[in-house]
């Protein structure tokens, strides 16, 4: 180390030290004032248009806002809905996609329910219910039907996934999971569109869908 703080101060560097241990922390400003909670991550740009735009219709004396979030992966879009105030339920395959959520949900301060399932068996979201319905990068027109039921009265439904063009520059190049031209604005026929776009952007082939059921 000594070799080190030699070779910076031979390169011009004034003030060089070494601080064993936490010793740099008494160097660091007081902090004062309420704390700011920061994070490095975003969430999927669909699902902060949804909330930014067209928060969901919640008049239920009560309760608070729920949402689901399907496939979710790591869990930057369940997290996300979480800290804008959604009591959010996770669904995941992969026991190692829940860990990395809830490990994400607990340095953001917040909380997640997840739920390790295979959403693309049968009736496995035939009873859930949510004000905000999230789904981002992930395709099985099987569910098209059950997650149209699970939007409430006044809730949205986000849905943004590769279309066919995506194949041609990257994964995935399966058809079934690549969506036709138009195919997702036709998906959810009881549904109203707020939002319709398909092309590129955010960097691949996608379609984005933010639709709300009536109250």
């Amino acid at each position: 180390m000594r070799l080190v703080v030699r070779a910076l101060g031979a390169a011009g560097h004034d003030d060089v030290r070494h601080l064993p241990g936490d010793t740099w922390r008494e160097l660091l400003p007081e902090e004062t004032g309420p704390p700011v909670r920061r994070h490095l991550w975003e969430p999927a740009a669909a699902v902060a248009e949804a909330l930014r735009d067209h928060a969901p219709r919640v008049a239920r004396a009560g309760a608070g806002p729920t949402a689901l979030d399907v496939a979710c992966g790591s869990g930057r879009n369940a997290v996300y809905m979480a800290l804008q105030g959604y009591e959010v339920k996770a669904f995941d395959i992969l026991p190692d996609a829940l860990a990395k959520a809830s490990e994400l949900a607990s340095r953001s301060g917040v909380r997640l329910r997840t739920v390790q399932r295979d959403v693309t068996f049968a009736g496995a979201l035939d009873d859930e219910r949510a004000d905000i319905v999230a789904v981002v990068r992930f395709l099985d027109r099987v569910l098209f039907g059950a997650l149209q039921r699970a939007v409430k009265p006044g809730g949205i439904l986000v849905y943004e996934t590769f279309t066919v063009e995506q194949a041609a520059i990257g994964h995935p190049r399966n058809p079934r999971y690549l969506l036709e031209p138009e195919e997702l604005s036709h998906a959810f026929p009881q549904l109203e569109p707020l939002v319709y776009r398909e092309g590129f952007f955010d960097g691949a082939y996608l379609a984005r869908l933010i639709a709300r059921r009536a109250s």
